[in-house]
Order: structure tokens, then C-alpha cells, then sequence
């Protein structure tokens, strides 16, 4: 999809899974809310399906008409004890699981998606995928995919997949903004008339210079994630099945969707996937039943094996992978929030369904993977609930964190082990009003970062699973949007100054944590404050947790944080990108700013500002698929 409708979709989901319109009695806070029951069973056949799929459109229906109008691995620095650094790889949220990207190395190449499309003829697009040669950056080949969105590259000893978008789905006469708001409720696309679709090019690069194609796929559906673990890649598409749009009924029975086989979405494979074969939710309940199919995806790069489809009947908005596992995540209900995930475990013979779950709340929709954790068979999971006392119309947010197991005595059921706030432990996640802003699972702890006018940034004891606690907290101006491990003693911050009167955000602030103590203390802070006067400024890392870069050597870690500063007069506007550089002493914590590069990467896709260190190398993408080579504190 388009960088439009990308920052369309992020607000409306944005509405759904944490500000919502909250309901209308407060819930207190050291409730303990039962899990919902709410297992997957393959349909088994096709009327059983259809059935299923007729109450899915009619709750669309519903829902879309009773919308409001507006709606607003623990990653640890490398440790080896070794004085050069080495080479950095993407930003990665579990060790192990590999994430995709616009831009990725190995010891000789760099590979980056342009950021523009090379031609344009009618309906076609032609994405540029470039390989640049080490030290010098020289462009080697440029090899082109037709297509209209570049979604991201995995790389591996051997081969370089691209995953793009093929086309766009088109609909019924809706234009773009209904359907991106149903998408929101029920992340079905109403009206759509064709899918867009997924592909994926997979490339020997044995000679960089020239990438030869090994293997082509396309299936239908909008790219959700994907995730790459050893040669095996996930992806994560959602489709709808194209109905003809319903105006007024509010009710549609099984005969309105007897030719459903005919228009289920296309796999990996070139087959329509048969309804029969798709999970669906053992409840009619319909306020867990939606109209989206979501299509996961495995595909062995080395096509050693057949790539396997796994089709589930429900939305998606999230998706977390651990290196054992895969959630499908979503928020659900407009007035009642709450957050709905599946389980799904990932073995040699393919996608196998195991849970499901829900707890109350909406996760964190900046970086809202790090919101979940799968540690030692539990699954952690930090959410907010807005709000309402029903008496005074005073607002409030509810922040719990909740601990899951699968049930040893019900087959397909998360049974919860333990929550935050509790009877027996019932301080606040947060004074009152405070949203997370940030938050980090790293082992037997986790890091929660809320801000309403101060920053307190909360350490939580989950060694004992069954009696997690809130260890200490730490109050400091302004906040921190991302938190990384530095060591298993230090957790770096990076975020914000705030003025306190006016809540403005008027600086970058990086912070090292010592954590080893229950109360965290501050070690080392840097407030890069040259960019309050500017009109805006951009910081990606806020966002994408990509836009970072960090390299150890064992003994001091290296950073790089890209940002954005413009400036805006009658007449004109200036836009600078920037990159700073950090050097952070894994022994002492302390943090120094080394040099602050004019890099210009603004880009024709938002966010897409990208670094990688190669020793004391630093390759920049540049826009119109360019790159810089630079070096360190230069």
C-alpha cells in the first residue's frame, strides 16, 4: 500500500487498539479479567464455512454502519571480546528472527529497494532493487521487479528475497477512505472487488554483480509482516473475498455467499485456497467473528521444500514472531477494547495452529511488537484500556501487563498465570492519565516507559511468572520512546525532551540506564536541544524501530539515530536529515556524542532513513536509490 494509505490505516488502528472511545465505567485496575475462550477449528467443509462467513459480513455490515463519524529477543549488543567492530545488521526485536528492510549487507555488497519507481507506464511499476560495492559504494547492478510498493529485502549467505507489493486492491465504487476505515474495525476490505497481491523474488547472489532469479511467487493479499528464520521466510498477507457491496441489509444469509469457493484468495501456489481448509472460531459469538482471511505463508528460500499456506478466518493488525512461534494479533470492539491473539508454532512440516487468547485493552501501536514477549513457554503481553467514569466523565487509563500459558487441560485455550496490577500488588503502571509511550521485554524483566508530563520509567520483576511485580521506578523529564539492551547491565533510552509547561517536545533525548539494582538510576544522558526552534522534526526511531543502527565490539557499543528538522517560513521551507553518532562504554554506561553527519536522506517513502557500519565505515541510502559511504566521527 501507499505511504497515504499507510498513514490513513495507522490512525484508524491507532484509534481502535489505544485511544478507542473507551468505555463508559471504569474498570479498576487490579481486576483479573478471565481469558476468553476462543480456540481455532478447521471449518471441515465448505457450507460450514459459508455459514460462518455469512455472520462475519453481517458484523462488518454492523459495525461499519455504527462507526463514528471521525476517528481520530531480547536484541543485546554483540559481546565478544574483540577490539574492531565488525559488521552491524538490521535492528532486530527477538535474536534470530530476522526482520525485512530496505537496505541489508554481507562482507563485500550492500542491497537497498530504491526509494523511487524507475518507470511508470499506465498501470505498471517498475521497483528498482540496487547492489552497491564495499569499500567504495559504487552501484553494481540494479535489477528490476515489477511492481507498485517495495516492502522489504532478507539476505542470506546465499540468496536475496525482495517482497513487494504486486498491485493495489481496487473496489466498488467506494474510493479509498471507506475502505480503510472498515479495514480499521474489522480489517476487511469492503467492497473490494480484487486483492491486491503479495510477491516475492527470490535471487542466487553468488556474483553480486549479477543476482540471477531462482524463484517468482504472487499470491493475494496486502502484506501484513514477514519474518525470516534460518532459510525459512514468513509472510503475513490479509485479503477479503470480493462480495458485491451490501447497501442496506443488515443481515446476510448463507445463499448470499454460495459461490464463495469461486472467490477465495489466490496462494503462493496458484490455488484457490479452500474454504474448508481454513480455521475458523469454535464460537458464533459475533463480536469475534470478521470478514478478513489471513493467508501465513512459509517459504523455504533454498526450495528445498514446496512452499505450505496456512488460511485462518480473522483479522490482523499485529503479528509477533518468536524463534518457536507466531501470534496473529488484533484489537477488537469500539466501545469494549480488547486484544485478540493466536498462536501459532512453527515446525519442519509447516504453520500448525496451537491457542488462543484475549485480554483487555489495546497494545502499543508505535513499535507495538515490543509489546509482546514469548520467554521460557509464557507469553507476556503490556496493553491500555481508555477509559470513563460513568459519574464524573473524568477519563483514565488502565495499563496491565498479563502473563499466559497454554492450558494443560483444555486444548487450544491460554489459560492466564498472572496480571498487573493485581489485588496482592495493586500500584498503578503509571500514574493516572498516562499512556506507554515505550516498553521492552528483555529476559526476566520488563521496561515500561508512560509519560503524562514526566517520564517514569518502570522496571518489572517477571522471574516468577506467577507473581510478577513492579521492582522500581525511575521519574525523569521528557520520556523514552525505544529501549535496547546495552548490556545485561545497562538499557539505553531514546526519545524526547519535553518542556513541562507547554508538553512541546523540544529536543532528542538519549539515556543509559543502569537496571541492575530494582530501581533503575540514570547514567549518562545527551539532549541534542539544536532543533527546538525548528517548525518539525522527525525522529524515524519513534516509529520503526529499523531506523536505528548499533555495533559492538565487546567493549564500546556505537549507535547511529537519524532525524529530520525542518523549517517553514511564507516563502519557503528547508528539510535537513541528519544523523547523530554515539559512542556508549559497555563497562560505565557512559554515553558521548562523537558527530553529527549531514547525511540528506530524505527519501521519496517516509521514514526510510537507513545506515550500516562496516568497521569504521558508515553507508548511507540515499534518495533516488543513491548511496554515501562516510566515516566514523566524521
Amino acid at each position: 500500500m501507499n505511504n497515504y494509505q499507510r498513514s490513513i490505516l495507522t490512525v484508524v488502528c491507532t484509534s481502535l487498539l489505544t485511544v478507542g472511545c473507551g468505555s463508559s465505567d471504569s474498570d479498576s485496575e487490579t481486576s483479573n479479567t478471565p481469558i476468553a475462550k476462543g480456540a481455532l477449528v478447521k471449518a471441515g467443509d465448505n457450507q460450514r464455512f459459508s455459514a460462518y462467513y455469512a455472520q462475519a459480513l453481517t458484523n462488518a455490515n454492523q459495525q461499519i454502519r455504527a462507526m463514528p463519524a471521525t476517528a481520530e529477543s531480547t536484541t543485546t549488543a554483540g559481546s565478544a571480546a574483540n577490539t574492531d567492530f565488525a559488521q552491524s545488521t538490521t535492528n532486530l526485536i527477538e535474536a534470530g528472527v530476522d526482520e525485512s528492510d530496505v537496505m541489508k549487507q554481507n562482507a563485500s555488497h550492500v542491497y537497498t529497494w530504491d526509494d523511487s519507481t524507475s518507470e511508470f507506464v499506465g498501470e505498471k511499476h517498475t521497483l528498482k532493487l540496487n547492489v552497491f560495492a564495499k569499500p567504495s559504494a559504487e552501484k553494481v547492478a540494479g535489477v528490476d521487479i515489477q511492481g507498485v510498493y517495495p516492502e522489504g529485502i532478507f539476505l542470506t549467505g546465499q540468496y536475496l528475497a525482495a517482497l513487494s507489493t504486486k498491485s493495489y486492491p481496487q473496489w466498488f465504487g467506494y474510493g479509498d477512505m471507506m475502505p480503510l476505515a472498515a479495514q480499521g474495525l474489522s480489517l476487511w476490505r469492503w467492497g473490494a472487488v480484487q486483492n491486491g497481491k503479495a510477491q516475492l523474488d527470490v535471487m542466487a547472489v553468488a556474483n553480486p554483480a549479477k543476482p540471477q532469479l531462482t524463484k517468482h511467487y504472487e499470491w493475494d493479499g496486502d502484506i501484513v509482516a514477514s519474518r525470516r528464520i534460518a532459510n525459512r521466510l514468513y509472510v503475513v498477507t490479509q485479503s477479503s473475498i470480493a462480495m458485491p457491496p451490501i447497501t442496506t441489509q443488515q443481515t446476510i444469509t448463507q445463499t448470499d455467499v454460495t459461490d464463495i469457493v469461486e472467490r477465495m484468495p489466490v496462494d503462493v501456489q496458484g490455488q484457490r485456497v479452500q474454504p474448508k481448509d481454513c480455521y475458523i472460531a469454535q464460537t458464533m459469538d459475533k463480536q469475534n467473528i470478521n470478514a478478513s482471511i489471513v493467508l501465513i505463508t512459509q517459504i523455504d528460500l533454498t526450495a528445498a521444500q514446496s512452499p505450505q499456506t496456512t488460511c485462518v478466518a480473522a483479522s490482523t493488525q499485529q503479528v509477533y514472531v518468536s524463534p518457536k512461534s507466531l501470534y496473529l494479533v488484533s484489537g477488537q470492539g469500539w466501545e469494549a477494547q480488547k486484544t485478540v491473539f493466536h498462536k501459532f508454532v512453527l515446525e519442519d512440516s509447516g504453520v500448525q495452529y496451537r491457542a488462543s487468547g484475549e485480554v483487555a485493552g489495546g497494545i502499543l501501536w508505535s513499535n507495538p511488537a515490543f509489546s509482546m514477549s514469548e520467554h521460557k513457554d509464557y507469553f507476556r503481553v503490556v496493553t491500555s484500556e481508555f477509559v470513563r467514569d460513568a459519574a464524573t466523565g473524568q477519563s483514565d487509563i488502565n495499563n496491565r501487563l498479563y502473563i499466559l500459558k497454554e492450558s494443560v487441560s483444555e486444548q487450544g485455550v491460554f489459560e492466564q498465570v498472572a496480571q498487573l496490577p493485581n489485588t496482592a500488588r495493586p500500584a498503578r503502571i503509571g500514574k493516572p492519565r498516562e499512556q506507554i509511550m515505550g516498553m521492552r521485554f528483555l529476559g526476566d524483566n520488563a521496561y515500561i516507559v508512560t509519560f503524562e508530563r514526566k517520564d517514569p520509567l518502570y522496571k518489572v520483576d517477571l522471574t516468577n511468572p506467577a507473581q510478577p511485580r513492579l521492582a522500581g521506578e525511575l521519574e525523569l523529564p521528557g520520556y523514552s520512546a525505544y529501549l535496547q539492551q546495552l548490556t545485561p547491565r545497562y538499557v539505553m533510552g531514546v526519545g524526547f525532551s519535553v518542556d513541562e509547561k507547554t508538553l512541546r517536545q523540544n529536543g532528542i533525548q538519549v539515556s543509559v540506564f543502569d537496571t541492575h539494582l530494582d530501581t533503575p538510576s540514570l547514567v549518562s544522558q545527551d539532549v541534542y536541544s539544536s532543533i527546538a526552534s525548528t517548525s518539525w522534526f522527525d525522529l524515524p526511531l519513534a516509529r520503526d524501530s529499523h531506523a536505528i543502527m548499533t555495533l559492538s565490539n565487546g567493549t564500546t557499543t556505537r549507535m547511529i539515530l537519524p532525524f529530520t528538522h525542518s523549517t517553514y517560513t511564507n516563502t519557503s521551507s528547508v528539510s535537513i536529515t541528519k544523523g547523530l553518532q554515539y559512542e556508549i562504554d559497555e563497562t560505565t554506561g557512559v554515553l558521548k556524542r562523537v558527530a553529527e553527519q549531514d547525511v540528506n536522506t530524505q527519501s521519496g517513502w517516509w521514514g526510510w532513513q537507513r545506515s550500516m557500519l562496516d568497521g569504521d565505515l558508515i553507508y548511507w541510502n540515499k534518495p533516488q536509490g543513491a548511496m554515501s559511504v562516510g566515516k566514523w566521527g566524521q
